[in-house]
């Protein structure tokens, strides 16, 4: 998260209102090639995102995935159901914060769902499922390995729904940047998410975990 402030979000964005300065979140999920294939294929709007693991940190990495299903959609719209998550917080690895386990259930409407599972203990690796009746993708967290070849699982509907396997590579965060920094100086612009956008979905989430 940004800040664990409410106030701190419009202070900023006062700030770099009066200033006029173009400021981007650092959500980089939707920048890999691989994810913006499942845009490409997932032609209707009606998506479930579930993603499943061991002490995956949600208080951490759920604005990851939040922002990363707005790109998905096209939507920041969204309500978050916390009744399902464990009431037992748990320590971080970094000293000082603490961690959410259990489930954190987000409704888009109509247009999507995402279901985030966190288990408290264990070591099931990370998976996550993307699908609508259109195609359904999986894939494991167990063979993400930056810059080298991972393997996913892809079925879809125009071709009967047989599994096949694809590979694709996690892009090196000196890659990401390298691509990031060069749009903005050249055009001024960048593929991550405008601070103003990036801010509602930080609110909408903040507010009921807190």
């Amino acid at each position: 998260m940004l800040f664990d402030k409410k106030s701190d979000y419009q202070a900023v964005g006062k700030i770099l209102a009066k200033l006029k300065i173009k400021v981007w979140v650092n959500c980089p999920l939707r920048l890999r090639p691989i994810y913006q294939k499942v845009k490409e294929s997932l032609i209707d709007k009606n998506v479930s995102f579930r993603l499943t693991g061991s002490r995956l940190g949600l208080a951490t990495d759920t604005i990851h995935y939040l922002d990363f299903m707005a790109y998905l959609i096209g939507s920041s719209n969204f309500k978050v159901n916390t009744n399902f998550l464990d009431r037992k917080l748990t320590p971080s690895k970094r000293k000082g914060f603490l961690e959410l386990n259990g489930t954190l259930y987000l409704n888009f409407g109509q247009q999507a769902r995402c279901e985030l599972t966190s288990y408290a203990s264990g070591d099931s690796p990370p998976l996550i499922d993307i699908f609508n009746q259109q195609a359904r993708y999986i894939f494991s967290n167990q063979f993400i390995e930056p810059g080298k070849d991972q393997l996913g699982w892809i079925s879809q509907a125009k071709n009967g729904w047989p599994w096949e396997k694809i590979k694709f590579k996690t892009p090196l965060i000196s890659e990401t940047t390298t691509t990031i920094v060069e749009d903005i100086l050249k055009n001024g612009r960048c593929d991550l998410t405008p601070y103003q956008e990036s801010s509602k979905i930080h609110l909408a989430l903040l507010e009921p975990l807190r």
